[in-house]
């Protein structure tokens, strides 16, 4: 592990917007699908993704967003053939929430955008893609029975497994898991975690927050607070990975184990400017590598 003050900001904000540019060209023939519970082309979240092609813009309306779908897994996942969730992403799209009802002003506090999975299935899962999501609570979602990975439920509000996923300015709070409750990012190329807070999520094992597995990315700027491991890594857990995360927040984490706010194991993670506060654990309450 290698800690370091300093900022990668400046450089991660061109990746990023090297990447939007890619995402969304501005070509004429990408299109605009509106999303709302009553009175918009699509009232669910998955029946725009599924209507879209890559690089079209999804914009969701206030409101809470709970349809249960299936879908094929995809290929080299580790778990049942069908796969359960509110939201499936597996095209390039860019995604917004927070929209009033007429789509012309977008506040995601004053129109939120709610996912929640009733605590019966995941929120979001993203399958070999890269999207942009931003704007978004994500609540309540929870992984028994999805798998994830060879050894537990993992990803109770997110589970993104390849591709470069971007995530922006959103909520995920009381999801389950074994794993990586708020988020579970598995074998991405580059993901980005930007502005998204992690409240109030538990695991019985590894990450309450989130954890990623063999990814690399850049997390910036992250709310990490009041998460729980029965066993490993309250805040979060990164293994395999080495990401850049800088200006984060780590508070009143705990863990049954070790690292009360963050658990880092064979990586090359780099860390500035992030703070650790009132996390607690048997051992490593801040920072256990």
């Amino acid at each position: 592990m290698t800690l370091r003050n300093g900022s990668m900001r400046v450089g991660s904000a061109l990746l990023l917007g090297s990447f939007l540019l890619m995402v969304n060209p501005g070509e004429a023939h990408a299109a605009e699908l509106h999303v709302a519970p009553a009175g918009a082309p699509y009232t669910t979240i998955q029946s725009a993704i599924d209507a879209a092609s890559a690089g079209d813009r999804i914009l969701i309306a206030e409101g809470t967003y709970n349809t249960l779908n299936s879908k094929t897994a995809p290929d080299g996942y580790t778990g049942p053939a069908m796969v359960y969730q509110i939201v499936f992403i597996d095209k390039s799209l860019n995604i917004s929430g927070g929209y009033d009802a007429t789509f012309s002003h977008c506040d995601p506090e004053l129109y939120p955008t709610i996912i929640d999975g009733f605590n019966q299935t995941r929120c979001i899962f993203v399958s070999n893609s890269d999207p942009v999501i931003e704007g978004l609570r994500i609540r309540n979602g929870n992984a028994t029975g999805q798998e994830g990975s060879a050894w537990a439920d993992v990803g109770g509000g997110i589970y993104a497994f390849r591709g470069s996923p971007i995530f922006l300015d959103s909520l995920v709070t009381n999801c389950r898991a074994e794993a990586g409750g708020g988020a579970f990012l598995a074998y991405c190329d580059y993901f980005n975690l930007i502005r998204v807070d992690f409240v109030s999520n538990r695991v019985t094992d590894i990450g309450g927050g989130f954890e990623t597995l063999g990814s690399d990315g850049y997390i910036d700027g992250c709310l990490v607070l009041g998460n729980i491991s029965d066993r490993i890594g309250g805040g979060g857990y990164i293994s395999y990975s080495s990401p850049d995360m800088v200006g984060c927040e780590f508070r009143n984490n705990s863990a049954g184990d070790l690292a009360g706010g963050l658990g880092l194991y064979d990586t090359w993670a780099t860390i500035g400017n992030c703070t650790f506060t009132n996390n607690s654990s048997d051992d490593g309450g801040g920072i256990w590598c």
